[in-house]
């Protein structure tokens, strides 16, 4: 029957080709004029994440990693062992399931219960079967002054698969740490180098800021401090080390430069890369924008291969703080980085922050948008939250908009897009005032961006076709995974979504 079906189509699309082409194109115009709103059609969401033992004011969605099967979530401000001693959540996704399940809740060894704690969870970052997990708030680099001392430390995990269990492995803490520095801020991991922000060292100004990189020594299995990172023009930087990312031998730190000329506040990036003979990290390049404007600081930062991601959410030129993001790409010909695309909303608003959190991954770039309202239109300031999914299309050599995320349950202050990191076709989104548990309790939502990218690909097959429209017709009527605007009803709408996405995927 289904073979006869599809067969009386193609016969019935060769008989009137041209009514089926000008059918079709009125339903893509048609389609456009909503097609970033029905992008968040929530065929791509997998599922929403909670702490087992979330509890109020837990934050849990703060920070998000994913690396491959790996997952990992932070709740700074979880009382486990005192007030905001914090703890992190792993997850593994489970292939059969298609599921995230919950494996393991971490916590530092040495979380000292009292009035204020570390805050352990702040900053995550995840790279296969190894973790860096942050602590700003920790005491030990200045044991010596008050409790209050927030000098910071991180803490490294790896999962032992003979135990099936996350095993702290070191603790990392500043060799010249000191008071409110809050080593932490930013963390990033990537196989044995890790990466540690400190926006607020005081080194050689006020919140100057530095870095460090730590490398696991193979001989003795500890993590050394390999080098402390300053910005190139030290006497105008701010803040260097609020944004931090590690790749192989790439390192990129996001600051704020203040331009003395012009007087006005810009976003810098510095470019370091390692030299594998030497064992030095040296000065490659430093990073600004085209358009650079008062108040465009730079914060978050991703690295995939030859290419960066660096959020812009105070920029003004879609709208007053609406925010952007840049891409940047190295061309080892010319051992030159530059600036290739400047990305933003397709429906940008004041205020949304558009940029506060990105990720890449590939040709894929997540970038959150914590105080979007567009889930709750009657309540303007609502600030639900989204994220924007970017991919590189080679033809234009540019990054096009391809879907809006937004959380299947979208609350009024929920912030979804706090946080946010892909790696491959996965997706997490932290949401760490979500209510759903308890008051700010938080959440995290995870994404098949596959699903995203073609969601009328019904049948997988990379193709939306005859038999996706088949499928679709089967579902009439039901809340099957053909209804791909997500009103609970398969019905005209979805088939005009189908016929605007008809062909291959991407």
């Amino acid at each position: 029957m289904w073979r006869y079906l599809e067969n009386r189509l193609k016969i019935m699309s060769s008989m009137h080709k041209s009514l089926f082409r000008y059918t079709y194109i009125a339903l893509t115009t048609c389609i456009c004029f909503f097609s970033f709103n029905t992008a968040s059609w929530g065929q791509c969401e997998i599922e929403k994440l909670t702490a087992h033992d979330g509890v109020w004011g837990d934050m849990f969605g703060y920070s998000v990693c994913i690396s491959g099967e790996f997952a990992i979530v932070g709740a700074y401000a979880h009382d486990g062992v005192g007030n905001n001693s914090g703890a992190a959540y792993i997850y593994r996704f489970d292939a059969i399931s298609g599921s995230w399940i919950g494996q393991e809740k971490l916590t530092a060894s040495d979380a000292q219960s009292g009035e204020f704690g570390d805050l352990f969870g702040l900053a995550v970052s995840i790279n296969g079967d190894v973790a860096v997990i942050s602590a700003v708030a920790d005491n030990d680099a200045c044991p010596g002054d008050p409790k209050f001392c927030n000098s910071g430390s991180a803490y490294i995990f790896r999962f032992d698969p003979k135990l099936s269990q996350w095993v702290e492995e070191d603790k990392l803490i500043a060799s010249d740490g000191e008071i409110e520095d809050q080593f932490g801020t930013a963390v990033s991991i990537n196989g044995d180098v890790v990466i540690v922000g400190v926006p607020f060292a005081d080194d050689i100004g006020n919140h100057s800021g530095k870095s460090y990189i730590f490398r696991k020594d193979p001989k003795s299995n500890e993590w050394v401090e390999e080098a402390i990172l300053f910005a190139f023009d030290v006497t105008s930087v701010l803040g260097f080390g609020k944004g931090v990312a590690v790749r192989g031998n790439l390192a990129i730190i996001t600051s704020t430069t203040f331009d003395d000329d012009l007087e006005i506040y810009y976003g810098t990036a510095f470019v370091f890369r390692y030299n594998t003979i030497t064992g030095i990290w040296n000065e490659e390049a430093k990073l600004t924008t085209s358009d650079a404007a008062n108040g465009d600081g730079f914060g978050p930062v991703s690295i995939s291969d030859d290419l960066a991601v660096i959020g812009v959410s105070g920029d003004d030129d879609a709208a007053n703080n609406a925010g952007s993001a840049y891409v940047f790409k190295y061309d080892a010909k010319t051992k030159l980085w530059s600036e290739v695309d400047k990305i933003y909303a397709s429906d940008p608003e004041p205020n949304d922050r558009f940029g506060g959190s990105v990720s890449i991954s590939g040709d894929l770039i997540v970038v959150g948008v914590r105080l979007d309202d567009d889930t709750c239109p009657k309540d303007p300031g609502c600030d639900s939250g989204a994220a924007y999914l970017f991919q590189y299309d080679p033809k234009t050599d540019s990054w096009i908009e391809k879907a809006k995320l937004t959380a299947s349950d979208p609350g009024d202050g929920d912030e979804f897009g706090r946080s946010v990191s892909i790696s491959g076709n996965f997706a997490i989104v932290g949401s760490h005032l979500d209510d759903e548990i308890a008051l700010a309790a938080g959440a995290a939502y995870t994404f098949d961006l596959s699903a995203c990218l073609c969601p009328a690909d019904l049948d997988g097959d990379s193709a939306v076709n005859t038999r996706d429209l088949l499928a679709l017709f089967a579902q009439w009527g039901t809340a099957g995974s053909a209804d791909l605007d997500g009103n609970g009803t398969v019905n005209t709408a979805d088939l005009l979504i189908l016929f605007a996405n008809w062909g291959p995927c991407g």
